[in-house]
């Protein structure tokens, strides 16, 4: 049985840095030496990250639903090691931890009792993985299958999160970087499962003034074999994140972090835009592009997070609320900037959501729990998070809100 401990988050002075993380500073954690209770309706568990003076914290709390707009006290807790991710397990009442200190994965498992017990670690260290550069991305598959990729050594590895053991590995060829200009490449946004393919973004930037690569790669895994392919296009930069469309294409388009950069350095930032991916995912559309200037007369934006009905949000910065500065760092920490619904299809179109608060590009990571589809949006001073619910209505409906920045979140059940 796990310690658990309960997370006490303080608001502290911080400083923004964007490159290919964000770097920030809230106040740290503290706890005692009492045990709080132990609920035993732990139906999804939350990664959450504390970053101080200190360096990072990490842990994994627990909530009965994400559905409800109210604040978590997530008093009891497990401690991560380091700058760990949570991702989901392969089986009902287990999750997995990538862990931020060492090469290595661990599972967490839930019985009904709401009891914790921790099994593991696998460690990759010994195929050469190091937690330098870009952690290692954990993708699930299928019951006795996950991936570990490991983008700094361009190697994939299979792992079985029953038994914890490694089962074989695959070179990563294809994913090397594009050029000596944009040396930090690694994995953006969550992977997107279509029959036994699983597909993901792969982002290249540079770690001087945090431009992106003038590139849009997708990789595409064929879960049964492990065969892949990379599909590269170079009309839209830094692409990462993936939507489904109502047609049956996968849409991908240009981070807000991106969008930053062109305002910040039009003359040295290509446009930001969208692209999707046709034939079964096996191509892009070499005929459809669309810039986000099109849809809304604005230069500053980027991302997409999954909305309803096949529909999706991106970010943009709204310039009436504050000038942009003159960094892309300071455009991308500023709370400036707005979402956007926009469809998906052959004529796109955007309308502004008023429902949701300003916001700046920092932490947001949307992804997909089950079959819902979540957003994150961080507050001003970076000290908690709330979820919105962005698949079941025209506006994104509050759900919970906790301590920290999201480090990703499980189904139990």
């Amino acid at each position: 049985m796990l310690a658990l401990r309960p997370i006490r988050a303080h608001s502290a002075p911080f400083s923004l840095c964007f490159s290919c993380f964000l770097a920030l500073f809230v106040g740290g954690c503290s706890g005692n030496d009492t045990d709080p209770a132990v609920p035993t309706d732990r139906n999804f568990v939350i990664g959450q990250i504390i970053i101080s003076p200190e360096g990072f914290s990490s842990f994994a709390g627990f909530t009965s639903t994400l559905d409800e707009s109210r604040t978590v006290e997530i008093a009891d807790s497990v401690e991560l090691p380091g700058l760990s991710g949570v991702v989901a397990g392969t089986r009902p009442g287990s999750f997995l931890v990538n862990s931020g200190l060492a090469p290595e994965v661990f599972r967490f498992d839930v019985d009904e009792t709401g009891a914790i017990t921790q099994a593991g670690p696998v460690s990759f260290a010994g195929r050469g993985a190091a937690i330098t550069g870009n952690p290692p991305v954990i993708v699930p598959v299928e019951e006795s299958k996950a991936y570990y990729l490991d983008v700094n050594q361009l190697l994939g590895f299979t792992f079985d999160p029953d038994t914890l053991t490694i089962t074989g590995e695959f070179p990563l060829t294809g994913f090397e970087t594009p050029s000596a200009e944009f040396p930090l490449g690694d994995f953006a946004g969550d992977p997107l499962r279509r029959g036994e393919f699983m597909y993901l973004t792969a982002a290249y930037r540079n770690l001087n003034d945090g431009t992106g690569a003038p590139l849009t790669r997708v990789l595409r895994i064929n879960v049964t074999t492990d065969a892949f392919t990379v599909i590269d296009d170079d009309r839209c930069p830094l692409s990462t994140r993936l939507v489904e469309g109502p047609d049956g294409n996968i849409y991908t388009a240009s981070d807000a972090l991106h969008g930053a950069a062109v305002l910040a350095r039009p003359d040295a930032n290509a446009p930001s835009c969208v692209l999707r991916l046709v034939d079964d995912g096996t191509r892009f559309d070499p005929d459809f592009r669309v810039f986000f200037s099109e849809l809304i007369g604005a230069e500053g934006a980027g991302s997409l997070i999954p909305g309803p009905d096949g529909e999706a949000y991106f970010l943009a910065y709204d310039e009436s609320v504050a000038p942009p500065a003159l960094t892309q760092n300071e455009i991308a920490g500023t709370p400036a900037w707005r979402t956007y619904r926009m469809t998906l299809g052959d004529m796109p179109v955007a309308t502004r959501v008023d429902a949701l608060p300003l916001r700046s590009t920092g932490g947001v990571s949307p992804g997909r729990v089950g079959s819902a589809y979540y957003d994150n949006i961080v507050s001003a001073d970076f000290s908690e998070t709330t979820l919105y619910r962005t698949d079941r209505s025209p506006t994104p409906e509050r759900s919970i809100t906790f301590r920290g920045l999201l480090g990703g979140i499980a189904d139990l059940r």
